[in-house]
């Protein structure tokens, strides 16, 4: 084969690959610049931004299962038991990757999603179940949500890894989120609140047995207007077919 031919099919291969194409044959958003290497042995320092600055995704030691569902925009109910441990540990892996120009946050969701699939080998399929579940609702007397900014609970003011500033208030749809994972509720948890804004609020409730505060049942009602309120619910479970520990670069 002459030399430029050799070398234009050399580029074009390249460029198929760097187009991430798909399984129906279109090519899927991609990250220009991807590193994964595996954390420093002592190293101690955490660091999670998905996309904040408009193009930079990084995960420093926090666990893979929390980019993954950020990226396919699943609950934290939806995650099946079945998920490999490693994917929930702390300080497996860095990833860090760039893009050469800002993209929204629904983009470099699918970009992060294009890594995973690449770089990992990951593969997952979701099984609908139903499941018992708590349905977030107003409680008899009204909402009571009249923060002016942010929300605070327990104490601490709520903002995730990949906002940059503080947001000033969640959706229902949020706080139900959150609430999935409370002790003592720890089970889907879907918004029939109706409230479609963002509200900014103050909650605090007992995290142990012996916490002088009320329990999450009881904090909601009273300083909220919300209650929780057992229910049936089909949602979907997100499974693993299969996953890689990368090789570093």
């Amino acid at each position: 084969m002459p030399a430029r031919v050799s070398i234009a099919v050399t580029i074009a291969a390249a460029l198929m690959l760097s187009q991430s194409p798909s399984a129906n044959g279109q090519s899927k958003p991609a990250f220009d610049v991807v590193s994964v290497k595996p954390v420093p042995p002592g190293r101690t320092g955490r660091f999670e931004s998905n996309c904040a600055n408009g193009g930079r995704f990084v995960s420093y030691g926090v666990p893979l299962a929390w980019s993954i569902k950020w990226a396919y925009d699943l609950n934290d109910y939806q995650v099946s038991n079945t998920w490999p441990m490693w994917l929930n540990t702390f300080d497996t892996y860095d990833i860090e990757a760039e893009t050469d120009s800002p993209v929204t946050e629904a983009d470099c969701k699918k970009m992060v999603q294009t890594l995973f699939e690449e770089r990992f080998r990951l593969r997952m399929h979701p099984q609908n179940r139903t499941v018992s579940a708590y349905a977030l609702i107003p409680a008899k007397k009204g909402p009571k949500l009249y923060g002016t900014h942010g929300v605070t609970i327990n104490g601490a003011l709520k903002q995730s890894t990949s906002e940059r500033e503080t947001p000033p208030g969640w959706t229902m749809a949020r706080l139900a989120n959150y609430l999935s994972s409370v002790p003592g509720v720890q089970r889907p948890v879907v918004d029939r609140t109706k409230l479609n804004g963002v509200y900014a609020f103050t909650l605090d409730y007992a995290m142990k047995d012996g916490d002088d505060r009320p329990d999450i049942f009881t904090a909601l009602r009273e300083q909220l207007g919300l209650s929780l309120k057992a229910t049936r619910q089909s949602i979907q479970i997100w499974v693993v077919d299969h996953v890689e520990k990368p090789s570093a670069n």
